[in-house]
């Protein structure tokens, strides 16, 4: 009796560790202001309804290349020229393995994850961070004009360069 317990007990504490990890629900849009770019695709917002409240975002649907990778500089330098100290919409739909909240921000009404793939310093990704994705369109198009990374001999994909080299 005490083994089954103490298994059940297990179990149930692994079922809420896992639950931790688990996508929120999209929860409503707010306002808030840039504070820092962590990298292409990584952003720390400050609420604007509680400006103690910073918070780290990861652009959802795209994918920018690490630092260390090439173009990856010049993707945070893109990101951090377009939005730090600007307002953002900021629109969370859960969040990602590593707990930073997913969402799609809007500056000035225009999508920031459309924005960086079309000018060439991300990729746009579908589940799993393949290709595909909510801006593929963009991609292509970004693609066909040789634009940002797309204009680098072979750029490869951060999913692949994490693979092969892991993080930075």
């Amino acid at each position: 009796m005490k083994g089954a317990r103490t298994r059940a007990a297990a179990l149930l504490a692994w079922v809420v560790a896992c639950a931790a990890w688990l996508p929120l629900p999209a929860a409503a849009a707010w306002l808030a202001t840039v504070e820092r770019v962590s990298d292409g695709d990584t952003l720390w917002v400050r609420s604007l309804a509680e400006e103690h409240r910073l918070v780290k975002l990861r652009l959802l649907d795209v994918d920018a290349p690490e630092r260390c990778q090439p173009w990856g500089e010049e993707a945070t330098q893109a990101l951090r020229a377009h939005v730090l100290g600007r307002p953002v919409r900021v629109e969370p739909v859960g969040r990602d393995v590593y707990r930073r909240v997913l969402a799609r921000v809007q500056v000035e009404g225009e999508d920031l994850g459309a924005w960086l793939v079309m000018q060439g310093h991300a990729w746009s990704v579908g589940p799993g961070g393949y290709a595909g994705g909510a801006y593929r369109q963009l991609e292509h198009e970004a693609r066909a004009a040789a634009r940002g990374l797309h204009g680098e001999r072979d750029p490869m994909r951060p999913v692949v360069f994490r693979r092969w080299h892991g993080p930075c």
